[in-house]
């Protein structure tokens, strides 16, 4: 019943409110949370990042950030969900324009490139875990995303730049290419290491602590190394600082 009368605000063009249940945008939105929906008639109204409210799976009504869209279909994930949802544009209702909690407007909080990214990962972890939502929650990358999204802590975070080509070269180097500056940059074998860890998202601590493993080596060893080329690869571009 509920889908249906916002369909019909929405072909009205009508303003459409609508209260929050679950926790799964937490923290940007609330339980009893009410939200203000902007329903317009082209799907080009949509950018990653904003919040939708659509239909799944033809009777499940979500509220979702949009994460990508490729294809022609928009992919979106709770903030503090592991699943991401496959849908294409006719399924929306509209994207959230305002918030209001206990009486009181609250700021949309902006999206950054960091949480798209992570989202990402956190999802791609979910499948790799085969949809084990406790084996999801034991990994690294959701647990860093949730130190950082859920609970506000302030953590850099660094991932190789998949727009420059990676090329291996005889399974102990790489090479780098920058198709923007045509530029190509060498790895040795510790280089190439680290740009295969962030492959997904990771803090200096944690690429620290796989380097270690990898070469067995003391932490007080390789740490300065290990900054000293993330901070360079930066620099470079060959890794992206989020």
């Amino acid at each position: 019943m509920q889908i249906k009368l916002l369909t019909v605000l929405k072909r009205a063009g009508k303003p459409i409110e609508l209260k929050v249940t679950g926790v799964s945008m937490n923290p940007v939105l609330y339980e009893d949370d009410t939200v203000t929906i902007f329903s317009g008639n082209s799907d080009s109204i949509y950018d990653t990042g904003d919040i939708l409210v659509f239909v799944y799976n033809r009777s499940e009504l979500l509220i979702h950030r949009l994460i990508e869209i490729k294809d022609g279909l928009l992919y979106c994930k709770g903030d503090n969900a592991l699943r991401m949802e496959k849908i294409t544009a006719d399924r929306i209702i509209g994207k959230v324009t305002g918030i209001r909690r206990n009486g009181q407007n609250i700021p949309l909080p902006p999206c950054t490139d960091k949480l798209i990214i992570m989202a990402k990962a956190v999802n791609a972890m979910f499948f790799k875990r085969r949809y084990d939502p406790v084996k999801t929650r034991e990994t690294y990358i959701y647990k860093i995303y949730n130190r950082i999204f859920i609970d506000g802590e302030d953590i850099n975070m660094y991932i190789r730049n998949d727009k420059m080509d990676y090329i291996d070269t005889d399974g102990s180097s790489a090479a780098v290419f920058d198709p923007e500056s045509g530029d190509t940059h060498f790895l040795d074998e510790a280089g190439a290491d680290i740009i295969k860890i962030l492959e997904q998202p990771h803090d200096m601590d944690a690429v620290i602590d796989e380097i270690c493993e990898i070469y067995d080596g003391e932490r007080g060893e390789i740490a300065g190394d290990v900054r000293e080329f993330i901070d360079d690869a930066v620099k470079k571009g060959i890794i992206v600082e989020l």
